[in-house]
């Protein structure tokens, strides 16, 4: 069920919405304005408690995109795979998350578009493949993720293997995205399944 859940704890102000994909949220952190300028909090653990009880940021990294680019579908394997908190700062994106948890809603996906002035976060738990379409220069994104960076963990599905209408026209898009594996060749840890079903 689709919803909306306004927190306000301690000056943290944020309004989340119940994406398509269950445990998957999008949100929008509020700035606080003065004639100094704004101020904006990122994270407090007890908020996001709501929504991933057991997240604590282990890397904190940034991209930055120029307009066409694509990146995705992303995620680590168990033991290393993790929740991850993504950030827009600057720019816009079509912000795509695909699920990758047994059970029988493996392989829908659902999106939001991300910008400074509107829903500006996805919260994502683990087992859910993330990526992104930028339509903007300098569209800069800030990810908070539950485990350290492992190659050997690393992994993605190909961004048009699976169904979904990605913004037409040209696209750039690296190697390494490019040769991902479809999402009918993959194989589903045994760790994830879909709690909500």
């Amino acid at each position: 069920m689709m919803g909306y859940l306004i927190i306000l704890v301690k000056t943290m102000h944020i309004e989340t919405n119940s994406l398509k994909i269950d445990g998957c949220f999008s949100a929008k952190l509020t700035s606080f304005k003065d004639d100094r300028g704004t101020f904006q909090k990122l994270f407090q653990s007890e908020v996001f408690k709501t929504f991933l009880p057991s997240f604590k940021p282990k890397e904190i990294y940034l991209t930055s995109s120029s307009k066409n680019v694509l990146r995705g579908m992303h995620f680590h394997l168990p033991p290393d795979d993790h929740e991850k908190i993504v950030i827009c700062l600057s720019g816009r994106i079509q912000d795509v998350l695909l699920d990758l948890r047994k059970g029988k809603n493996f392989g829908k996906s659902t999106y939001e578009i991300l910008s400074p002035d509107g829903p500006n976060m996805m919260i994502i738990p683990k087992g859910i493949a993330h990526g992104f379409f930028s339509f903007e220069q300098n569209s800069n994104l800030l990810y908070m993720v539950g485990s350290e960076y492992n190659p050997k963990s690393d992994a993605g599905i190909h961004w048009n293997s699976f169904n979904f209408e990605w913004p037409t026209g040209k696209k750039i898009i690296s190697n390494r995205d490019t040769n991902l594996q479809d999402l009918s060749k993959f194989k589903v840890p045994s760790q994830w399944k879909n709690k909500y079903v």
